[in-house]
């Protein structure tokens, strides 16, 4: 199976597309330009939607026909083809998917430094626990003594780090990769992004609502495709709860606010937006405020993990050392005192 292509690469083709479609060009001349200037990696996936185009498909099926496109994008690309749209929607997800990568990247930053600081913690305590401590262990027999306590039980465990580092490193390294393909898979999540991943949820299912209805399809229809943006299970769970209202025939605006999928500021925008006719705008409003806000939280976050990590190393190397130094301190007060 072909490789998806990433929110980055999805929003440069998309908008390179709706600037040929702007120009008054065929998608067949589009991508014949692109071909003309790809790398070898992508011309395979150029090439297959070039033939499908030269059979007479349509642009939909030859996207279809490249293999490397998500079916959100493909539904939209269909719908927009048949309402005669194309450039509004080929443009509509360039700017989605921007939006969906700028958020990807300031999450990713949010992860890889408090990631960085493990592993740095990790290196110091192997390095005093394996080069450190023993030289401490050296200087307590010179006097006399032996490592007692916390100081014995680190000492030990030094030992055995060099006995078996190999090992012990292996284990590591895939503990990391478990806990990596985790994390990416989302089967595991670090609690201090459970809100952050709810703000983004949100903006997904906004951005993608606002998509849809602009694109020239009905609200219930809107609503289905935009929940398969969304990946939250606590959200997944209101949507649901939602489309059953609506299909209950209760008003939008009323089942939107009973399940709780927005609130505050966004929730007053929908209503405006409702009122007014001018659904699909306010819901890009809404998506483009719970963006921000989940873009705010992961800078306030990363704003609190750094003195914390900080703060947290120098406190586990702090109690590493004291539990050597203290004793060793009152030996050589003891044998100042004899002497």
């Amino acid at each position: 199976m072909e490789k998806k292509l990433t929110n980055e690469e999805l929003a440069v083709f998309f908008r390179q597309i709706s600037m040929v479609l702007s120009a008054g060009l065929a998608p067949a001349e589009g991508i014949q330009m692109l071909r003309e200037d790809s790398a070898q990696s992508g011309a395979a996936v150029l090439d297959r939607i070039l033939d499908a185009l030269s059979e007479g498909k349509g642009f939909y099926e030859s996207l279809e026909n490249g293999r490397v496109f998500p079916a959100y994008a493909l539904q939209l690309v269909r719908i927009g083809e048949e309402a005669g749209r194309l450039d509004q929607v080929t443009n509509s997800l360039a700017d989605y998917y921007e939006r969906q990568d700028a958020l990807s990247r300031e999450i990713r930053s949010a992860l890889t430094y408090p990631l960085i600081m493990i592993g740095i913690l990790l290196v110091i305590l192997v390095v005093l626990l394996t080069k450190v401590l023993p030289v401490f262990n050296q200087v307590y027999r010179e006097l006399g003594s032996e490592m007692t306590g916390i100081s014995r039980v680190l000492l030990n465990a030094g030992t055995l780090l060099n006995r078996f580092a190999f090992p012990a490193l292996l284990i590591l390294v895939l503990l990391a990769v478990c806990l990596g393909w985790l994390t990416k898979k989302r089967r595991i999540r670090p609690f201090f992004l459970k809100k952050v991943d709810m703000l983004v949820a949100q903006a997904r299912f906004a951005d993608g609502v606002a998509l849809t209805l602009s694109s020239g399809l009905d609200m219930e229809e809107g609503v289905q495709m935009a929940a398969d943006l969304v990946e939250e299970p606590r959200l997944l769970a209101k949507i649901q709860h939602f489309r059953d209202s609506l299909s209950q025939g209760e008003d939008f605006s009323k089942a939107l606010s009973d399940n709780e999928i927005f609130s505050g500021s966004g929730m007053r925008l929908i209503l405006v937006g409702s009122k007014t006719g001018s659904m699909d705008e306010a819901m890009k409003k809404v998506a483009a405020r719970y963006q921000e806000e989940a873009g705010q939280r992961v800078s306030d976050l990363v704003s609190l993990l750094e003195p914390a990590m900080v703060a947290g190393l120098s406190i586990i190397v702090g109690i590493i050392l004291f539990s050597v130094m203290l004793p060793l301190l009152g030996i050589m007060t003891g044998i100042t005192t004899l002497s």
